[in-house]
């Protein structure tokens, strides 16, 4: 699952700078470099599903974070005079 993480994450690096360059400079690269819709589309629907993966992924590890730190929670220790 890590290296599904890893692939996600550079995806949405490249979807993240694809937005910066539409925002900026209202211009796609995607469609600069493939041009056809088709490939476009798919190359949007890659990176959503990755940022879809990406939320799933990381509620998961809180949820399992969380789980964690409840076992381990120290005992109090009583002392001598508590006692």
């Amino acid at each position: 699952m890590m290296i599904l993480a890893l692939i996600s994450t550079i995806a949405l690096i490249i979807g993240g700078v694809l937005w910066l360059l539409m925002g900026f400079f209202n211009w796609n690269l995607v469609s600069a470099l493939f041009g056809t819709a088709f490939v476009a589309r798919a190359i949007y629907i890659v990176i959503g599903a990755a940022a879809l993966f990406m939320v799933y992924y990381l509620i998961m590890q809180s949820i399992n974070a969380n789980s964690k730190n409840k076992k381990r929670t120290p005992a109090k220790r009583t002392t001598s005079a508590q006692q």
